[in-house]
């Protein structure tokens, strides 16, 4: 119980003592062959965290990049790894209130993966990260939606401050939404947010090399 009291947690908030769970580890940057599971303990939450025994996780576009060392913050390795996770507290900090041991809860990428990894059977989260789970929605389901809600949320609401009284344009993509919104007046005054239309692809355009079969028209010849 030392323990407990030297990270600011008081028996009150303890479900149980863990045992060793398996965790997904990374040493290097590179493909899904440096991802490793090791068994570690996990510690008791500080006064802003939870503990949360896991039941689903997310994979996303991010986590990918993290892995190979290409996001937008430098991986301290060894690294863990992991946004989204769906689980049930296991254990709460001091500090928080706004749930309990044994509520089902989602976690939402906003913190340093430096810092704090879902891939693991049972993960600490800071408090400030974590939302009750949707009764509506499965543990599979409500581990999918996060990281794509953040990413148009951030875009639209934070960078481009749309509101009720704006109209936004959103052109089908095949990958995610890109992050610039440009914006125009319309004749009403009301703004008018168009995201960058897809760059050419093959699945979106008809385009095709020129056939090697017949002779280029308006051929010129080289001088003698």
């Amino acid at each position: 119980m030392d323990l407990y009291r030297q990270r600011g947690v008081s028996s009150r908030h303890i479900h149980k003592e863990q045992d060793d769970v398996a965790h997904c580890r990374i040493r290097e940057a590179g493909g899904p062959e440096v991802l490793e599971f090791k068994d570690i303990e996990v510690p008791t939450p500080a006064d802003d965290e939870v503990r949360i025994r896991v039941k689903a996780i997310g994979l996303n576009r991010a986590e990918a990049m993290w892995r190979e060392d290409a996001y937008i913050e430098p991986v301290k390795f060894p690294a863990r790894l992991g946004y989204e996770a769906v689980g049930i507290v296991d254990a709460v900090g001091r500090n928080v209130t706004e749930v309990a041991v044994g509520d089902a809860v989602n976690t939402i990428p906003s913190f340093s993966m430096n810092q704090y990894g879902m891939y693991g059977d049972v993960v600490l989260a800071p408090s400030y990260a974590i939302v009750k789970h949707p009764p509506s929605l499965s543990y599979e389901q409500a581990a999918s939606i996060w990281m794509m809600f953040v990413t148009a949320y951030g875009a639209l609401i934070e960078d481009a401050k749309l509101t009720a009284e704006d109209a936004v344009i959103i052109p089908p993509r095949p990958a995610a939404l890109l992050l610039q919104p440009s914006r125009s007046p319309t004749s009403s005054g009301r703004r008018q947010s168009r995201l960058p239309a897809p760059a050419p692809s093959a699945s979106n355009c008809s385009t095709r090399a020129p056939s090697t079969s017949s002779p280029p028209r308006n051929r010129i010849s080289s001088p003698k």
